[in-house]
């Protein structure tokens, strides 16, 4: 019974996973997951020289900014479900409309869960904007790192070199930024 269960689950994660990629951030993912794939390629014709050159943690930082990238886009994914602008617009109208009704306790009741449901809608919009931004920063940087690496397999190394150590740097801080503002919404999730 158990491999049952189990198929079901990938079953769901995979049908989810195709969502996101079919969707509006699937872009991202698919441009990650390319540069990821050419990072990796430039990386295996790497002499053993010229990888000593490289950061030593270029590849960790490589695989991180991708799982970054998929897991800011689902979450956006998840989120664009979940909350939108023209659900703001409906709420506004439902306060006002409620508000113009006669007083009562009911009446308050409703009204104070109405305007907590837009203040929580709207923190979402705020939260899916900075997403946006950390989803953009973090495929910009590998992007970078892709084409710093291009440059360095094709041109000189020492200035190709510090390029790609200025950009697995940046690369490194965007991935610790993403990583802070996903453990910061599992946190407010929780409450």
């Amino acid at each position: 019974m158990e491999p049952i269960a189990r198929s079901t689950h990938d079953v769901v994660e995979e049908e989810a996973l195709r969502e996101v990629i079919e969707g509006p951030h699937g872009p991202a993912i698919r441009r990650a997951v390319g540069s990821r794939r050419i990072i990796a390629d430039i990386l295996r014709r790497m002499t053993a020289k010229e990888r000593e050159m490289l950061p030593a943690d270029l590849e960790g930082t490589v695989v991180a900014l991708g799982e970054r990238v998929a897991s800011v886009a689902t979450t956006l994914h998840r989120l664009d479900a979940d909350a939108s602008g023209g659900q703001l617009g409906s709420l506004d109208q439902r306060i006002a409309a409620l508000k113009r009704e006669p007083q009562s306790s009911e009446h308050e009741r409703r009204i104070t869960m109405l305007e907590r449901q837009r203040a929580t809608l709207n923190d979402l919009l705020q939260r899916r904007v900075a997403l946006l931004s950390q989803l953009e920063s973090a495929s910009l940087a590998l992007e970078n790192l892709k084409l710093d690496l291009v440059r360095f397999r094709s041109a000189g190394v020492s200035s190709a070199l510090e390029d790609v150590t200025s950009a697995t740097r940046e690369a490194r801080a965007v991935s610790r930024d993403i990583g802070h503002l996903l453990d910061a919404q599992d946190e407010m999730r929780k409450i």
